[in-house]
């Protein structure tokens, strides 16, 4: 697969290389919303397992909105192999409910859906919760698009359809932004 030049990155391999660099070396910090040093209750999936984060012993809730039910079980099966507490949106205003409903700590965002795009939900999300970082997703990667969504608030952007790797660079640097 050649590498496609979108101004921003040239390949899955630098965009992952670029959000590990800027991730650092700072694993094994404390989520925020750890105090103490210990978790503030368990919490457990539909399986009645108990969940928690990849930093510290606290969940970490993800909402991934999109409109393509393969997009959000493609990102749901990513991230698998982190213990998250994972909701879903079909569009912008769900999105907002959820969000308003949950308070994740994370949102995947993508731009074209129906009944409200990413456009309009990215600034009311940042609204609802200011350092909540969202990674918008897109396969639109001109360079005035990626422009107006980092305008509008967005803490990284992921060009669809991802690579594994990528996706989860991007979780740990949003969850690490947590901590700081």
């Amino acid at each position: 697969m050649s590498a496609q030049r979108t101004g921003f990155e040239t390949s899955d391999a630098r965009l992952a290389a670029s959000v590990r660099a800027r991730a650092g070396e700072r694993r094994g910090t404390r989520c925020a919303e750890s105090t103490g040093g210990g978790p503030q209750g368990a919490i457990y999936d539909e399986q009645k397992s108990p969940i928690s984060c990849y930093y510290c012993s606290m969940a970490h809730k993800v909402l991934i909105v999109d409109d393509s039910m393969t997009a959000r079980h493609f990102l749901k099966n990513c991230l698998a192999e982190r213990e998250l507490q994972i909701f879903e949106a079909k569009n912008g205003q769900e999105g907002l409910e959820v969000f308003a409903a949950e308070k994740p700590d994370l949102v995947f965002l993508d731009i074209t859906m129906p009944v409200m795009d990413g456009f309009e939900a990215l600034p009311k999300l940042k609204e609802l919760g200011p350092n909540t970082p969202i990674i918008v997703l897109t396969a639109d990667v001109q360079t005035k698009t990626v422009e107006r969504i980092m305008a509008l608030g967005a803490f990284l952007f992921l060009k669809k359809p991802p690579r594994k790797p990528v996706v989860l660079d991007a979780l740990d640097t949003g969850l690490e932004a947590l901590a700081k």
